[in-house]
């Protein structure tokens, strides 16, 4: 993976939907200096869609919650991807079994009395919870004394609504939740429940990326502390961001999306100056807890079909007991059939027991959910060995420490709600935000939740867009008078960049400017002068052939070339110990080798026609060189050894002349696309390579500023025409804004960027809008 750049105008911290939901909307805004960084190795955060047989498995967020104001839904649904079908499968309702601690089910009957009973109550706390001091799980249980009429069986299945309650909120159990702070929570109307059609999550998930650059994501890039406030950057206020790895990335401004969890884990380290003390707080009372799933796959469905799982109703005497990974077990809601697999079923687990099964190994979670479901159910159901576990781990992994928030009686005591930790980091002016917080912890009312994650990613991106337009008016008139203008502006001040402004001077263009980042010309041209004023080539050596070679004609006709003709890859061959190779052995191998290259260039031929991956260089050259050896059955073994060290030589011999690692690395019927220039070959410069670049940009007159790396070329999607020139639609401004390092601004009527394909791959998001995807591919993808 490519290091993270050393300074960028956004760094978004955490790749999970807020993050990626702000990577989207800043590309959307015609952003591109950004990095997305993620601490994982993978994208997503607490999203982790996983492949399984013929269909997928949510191990992190599962459902899409509503339909109404709920912008997942809304793009789901238009494209097609989120299913019409309403059905409880996987959620612990619907038709399940209550099953009690002495194995007896609960009738029917019973339950939908109590379920009615419950329902009321619940009608109840929506005008009561706003007055109340307490807890949820306080109310209920105060509020179910007057109305239970089943006794030890009542209050079973309202411990059971209470560890259901829990799976929903993310809490360690439903005494920790506000009351006041429940009524802060919206839910979308519509199926609460829905499913996507197929892939899940992933669906999401590539379409957040689908505009993002490849190349401003870096996974595997834990973040280690964020300066943050005035004199941060040489420019002023700012943001230092420094990485595990000892990175660092200077940026205007940060965007931090981790959770809540991570958040109470690394605030006091992370931030330099410290955080407010109202945010310090916010982080404290703002909560977060464990919720696990635990998915096991038998060889065949031993329940029937019309039973949707079975639900572990707590017996009294397991309120009293402590929680410890030898019998974590007590802890499960319940197991209920899995969604689109038909022999598979999900375990729901939370508080103190999903924390504790995290620690065991899957292996043995397996064995003791099959234990567990021998033991509470009756012997009817002969429930065979499984063949499948895959569980969930939200409570250790490093990167969430948490399922999903939920507003705790500690934060209705301390005073403080999702509106204190979305506040951003302001200047000493309080005019610029330069660290700004999103997360589903920081939404006001669908905290918890993949489309309130989502939507704090777009506020956060939003918020900074809204910034960068607010200073863009101010300073724009003020950028306008000190630009330059020109009619083209070339960046790099190689060879090719220089003959480029000599043939538009020559075509009688004579408004040029050449930009070049480094503190002189020629690019991988590299002129130095040696001991006693010998001229020593460090980049490029040779001019290369005499027909058809402009440099060769134009360094001929100014008297700059020397008459002396170099040789490459010629001289006397000698093994270890100085022992002379016989040439004839020499002519041999290397006659074999010419070979493989006459082969391979007449495989460009067969480009169109081939319906196969065609081979390597590397593999043609091998498949000669030791066909032609299998023939060789006089050599003797020394004989054999030499031809094998010549073979290995003429492979590095061309690999130096490709600039590859290895010959395996390039495409055989791309091999004939080079054309040589006839006559003579490894000409040198009199004066060195130098002379002639000199000799040309004397030529082209046009502007050079050293020590101008191009920050940011803007070019405009649409332009109008003036009797002399093309501009933006704002009638003012030339089509493209050039930004270099330094701050300087330059505008142009035409780009040429001549940079290698090196810098390039490394630097696509110079460019803004991005490059058509078509461009990109051939950066970063085709070398």
């Amino acid at each position: 993976m490519d290091p993270p750049p050393h300074k960028v105008r956004v760094c978004v911290i955490g790749a999970g939907i807020a993050g990626l939901g702000a990577a989207q909307r800043l590309v959307e805004a015609g952003i591109q200096d950004f990095v997305l960084l993620e601490a994982a190795d993978r994208t997503g955060g607490r999203i982790c869609t996983i492949k399984h047989g013929d269909g997928h498995l949510e191990v992190g967020a599962h459902w899409i919650h509503g339909q109404e104001d709920n912008v997942v839904f809304q793009w789901g649904s238009e494209n097609g991807l989120t299913s019409e079908e309403f059905t409880w499968t996987q959620t612990a309702r619907g038709n399940t079994m209550k099953v009690r601690r002495d194995g007896k089910i609960v009738s029917e009957d019973v339950f939908d009395e109590f379920s009615k009973t419950f329902e009321k109550l619940e009608e109840s706390s929506k005008g009561d919870f706003a007055d109340y001091p307490g807890s949820v799980g306080r109310y209920f249980t105060e509020k179910f004394k007057a109305v239970n009429k089943w006794g030890a069986l009542g209050d079973e299945l309202l411990d059971w609504e209470g560890r259901f309650a829990s799976v929903i909120n993310g809490s360690h159990n439903w005494f920790q939740v506000s009351a006041k702070g429940l009524l802060q929570y919206k839910e979308c109307a519509g199926n609460p429940v829905v499913n996507w059609k197929e892939r899940g999550y992933l669906n999401l998930t590539d379409h957040l990326m689908e505009k993002v650059p490849p190349s401003c994501i870096k996974l595997s890039s834990p973040v280690k502390n964020i300066e943050w406030g005035e004199d941060v950057l040489p420019s002023g206020a700012g943001c230092k961001i420094t990485l595990t790895s000892g990175a660092v990335i200077e940026a205007d401004h940060v965007i931090f999306t981790p959770s809540i969890g991570v958040l109470k884990e690394v605030a006091n380290e992370m931030f330099t100056p410290p955080l407010p003390t109202k945010k310090m707080k916010a982080i404290e009372g703002l909560d977060i807890n464990v919720v696990n799933k635990i998915y096991i796959e038998f060889p065949q469905r031993w329940w029937s079909e019309d039973c949707e799982g079975f639900t572990f109703l707590p017996s009294a005497e397991e309120k009293h007991t402590e929680i410890t990974e030898e019998n974590w077990e007590l802890s499960l809601l319940g197991f209920y059939s899995t969604y689109r697999h038909p022999t598979m079923m999900c375990g729901w687990i939370t508080g103190t027991g999903a924390l504790m099964m995290e620690h065991v190994p899957e292996e043995e979670v397996a064995q003791r959910c099959t234990a567990y479901l021998r033991k509470m159910l009756p012997p009817k159901y002969q429930i065979p060995d499984a063949v499948f576990c895959k569980r969930s781990t939200w409570g250790t992994y490093q990167w969430s420490r948490g399922a999903y928030s939920f507003r705790s009686l500690k934060t209705q005591t301390m005073g403080v709600w999702a509106a204190d930790l979305a506040e951003p980091l302001l200047d000493s002016k309080k005019s610029t935000p330069l660290v700004c917080f999103a997360g589903e912890a920081t939404h006001d009312c669908y905290y918890s939740t993949v489309h309130g994650a989502l939507e704090t990613g777009w506020r956060e991106a939003d918020r900074l867009t809204k910034y960068f337009s607010s200073v863009l008016k101010r300073d724009v008139l003020a950028r306008m008078k000190g630009r330059e203008k020109y009619t083209v502006v070339i960046v790099g001040a190689g060879v090719a960049g220089i003959g480029a402004a000599r043939e538009l001077k020559a075509q009688g263009i004579n408004s040029v400017l050449l930009l070049e980042a480094s503190d002189r010309i020629g690019g991988r041209i590299l002129t130095v002068t040696g001991p006693e004023g010998v001229t020593l080539e460090l980049g490029a050596q040779w001019i290369h052939g005499q027909t058809g070679n402009m440099l060769y004609q134009f360094a001929k006709s100014r008297n700059l070339l020397h008459h002396h003709l170099s040789v490459d890859g010629e001289g006397i061959y000698l093994m270890e110990g100085g022992k002379k190779i016989d040439e004839g052995i020499v002519k041999e191998v290397f006659e074999i080798t010419q070979e493989a290259d006459r082969e391979c260039s007449k495989l460009i031929h067969r480009k169109n026609n081939t319906t196969s991956t065609p081979p390597s260089v590397g593999h043609v050259f091998r498949k000669l060189f030791f066909d032609y050896l299998g023939k060789c059955n006089s050599d003797s073994p020394e004989t054999r050894r030499i031809k094998e060290a010549l073979f290995s030589w003429a492979l590095r011999w061309y690999s130096i002349d490709n600039a590859c690692d290895s010959l395996h690395q390039m495409s055989s019927i791309c091999w004939g696309s080079f054309i040589f220039c006839d006559g003579d070959d490894n000409m040198n410069p009199k004066n060195g390579y130098l002379s002639i670049l000199e000799a040309l940009l004397a030529e082209a007159d046009a502007d050079v500023k050293l020590n101008s790396e191009v920050e940011c070329i803007k070019y405009a999607s649409e332009v109008m025409a003036s009797r002399t020139s093309f501009l933006r639609p704002d009638g003012v401004t030339f089509p493209i804004i050039i930004r270099c390092r330094d701050g300087k601004e330059y505008e142009a009527q035409h780009v040429m960027v001549t940079p290698s394909i090196g810098y390039l791959k490394k630097n696509l998001n110079i460019f803004s809008p991005p490059l058509p995807t078509r461009l990109q591919n051939v950066s970063w993808k085709n070398y």
